[in-house]
């Protein structure tokens, strides 16, 4: 039976762990505020090629690439990033030499309620298919299971709006640039997929280990 879910809970660890980044289409104005403006922008419309020019060192937007091959995810954030709006107070910029701080008020959809619903039938579909089969699930049917699942919920996905206040730190780097994006703007982007991937895997593997 284990070996039987090896792809499915390495598609968890995997996600979990690329979202653990702890670590408008108009462009922004200058100075820091306005590369969080041009990031955030980009942002809306999933181009993170354009968010990479506004990103010190390109990991964070990489790791973003990184779980975006997953197909079901990647429907799910383009629907969802569209949706973000963000407030600037440029008043509350702080800037100390070549480093500063800019705070963005940002509404998005919580999908909080629609990933814990995915990936519950997720699991308990593929694990229903690995008690029943002979042959191990290989990594590609287990991303379809995944993607047909997203694909039939999708449209009726509850569009609940939340509020964060995300800190940006911005570096100077042949210009303003934001300096690793951190965990409160993750879930920002994918809609709190990090929250309900997290909870769900951590009941997986506690029922695993009795």
């Amino acid at each position: 039976m284990k070996k039987k879910i090896t792809w499915m809970t390495m598609l968890l660890i995997c996600l979990v762990a690329s979202l653990l980044f702890c670590g408008c289409g108009e462009k922004g104005g200058s100075g820091p505020a306005g590369a969080v403006e041009s990031f955030l922008n980009a942002a809306k419309k999933m181009d993170l090629d354009e968010m990479a020019k506004y990103e010190t060192d390109g990991k964070w937007t990489g790791q973003m690439k990184e779980m975006l091959t997953i197909k079901a995810w990647e429907k799910v954030m383009k629907k969802t990033a569209s949706k973000m709006t963000y407030s600037i107070n440029e008043k509350e910029v702080k800037e100390e030499g070549d480093q500063a701080t800019v705070q963005a008020e940002i509404s998005y959809i919580d999908g909080t309620s629609f990933f814990t619903e995915i990936l519950t039938e997720y699991f308990t579909q593929a694990l229903s298919m690995a008690a029943g089969d002979d042959q191990e699930m290989d990594e590609d049917q287990v991303l379809q299971l995944l993607e047909d699942i997203v694909d039939d919920k999708l449209d009726s996905m509850e569009e609940t709006v939340t509020k964060e206040t995300v800190t940006f730190t911005c570096k100077k780097d042949g210009g303003w640039k934001v300096d690793n994006p951190g965990e409160d703007f993750t879930n920002v982007m994918t809609a709190n997929l990090l929250k309900a991937s997290s909870q769900i895997g951590g009941d997986l593997f506690d029922s695993g280990e009795e």
